[in-house]
């Protein structure tokens, strides 16, 4: 009672106070202070004082010094993993939403495909679209995702919600609701609209959001 929660310091995970870090995020180091000192750029681990490099972050391929620590640089575009071999930088993962072509380099999907093995393997594909056959060219039938057949719905579009393995209208005002039997019940309102009793019902015309209808309830007001 009483008690609330404040946000850790700047680069810090986790803290029992304002000034006292227990674990710095990835990309920092605890200096002498029990607070976070930023490591060099692309570095996810290194020494409090000098910052010296331990390992690199995602993203980066490591160099090693001379010293035993190591510098990190950043992979080429849109590749998510590399090393380096020799002079050449070698890509071994692509970001979400490219592919690994055989040159080695990182090729955007082509929409609707948002996730792709290659130029004609998709994997994944944009809302309202269905993934058949390795590809994304059918379209979802009233859902805003399905899987197997047009018409087999995974998820809805707002105002509607999953009755079986199709999406029917909530009702007026509703933003999410579930199905008992044949009715709706709400379980959460548009903006304009509170909640009771499973209905979502108007608003005050003052009123951008409230919790009660009347021009005292308001949560926020409209401009």
């Amino acid at each position: 009672k009483g008690k609330r929660c404040t946000k850790c310091e700047f680069g810090c995970l986790e803290c029992t106070s304002l000034t006292e870090c227990v674990t710095c995020k990835d990309g920092y180091t605890k200096s002498g202070h029990d607070d976070c000192k930023k490591c060099p750029d692309g570095c996810k681990t290194c020494l409090p004082l000098s910052l010296e490099c331990q390992s690199c972050l995602p993203g980066f391929y490591t160099i090693n010094k001379d010293n035993g620590y190591v510098s990190c640089n950043q992979c080429p575009g849109n590749c998510a993993d590399c090393t380096l071999s020799g002079d050449k930088i070698i890509c071994n993962k692509c970001s979400n939403g490219y592919y690994l072509d055989s040159n080695g380099n990182c090729i955007q999907c082509t929409f609707p495909c948002t996730e792709c093995t290659s130029a004609t393997v998709c994997t994944s594909c944009a809302e309202r679209h269905l993934l058949k056959d390795d590809k994304c060219d059918t379209q979802c039938s009233g859902c805003l995702t399905c899987v197997d057949t047009p018409d087999t719905c995974s998820s809805c579009y707002e105002g509607s919600s999953l009755k079986g393995k199709t999406c029917e209208y909530c009702g007026y005002g509703c933003k999410t609701c579930d199905f008992q039997k044949d009715s709706a019940v709400c379980t959460s309102c548009l903006d304009g609209f509170y909640l009771e009793e499973g209905q979502c019902q108007q608003c005050s015309p003052e009123c951008e959001t409230c919790y009660k209808h009347g021009s005292a309830f308001c949560f926020t007001c409209k401009k």
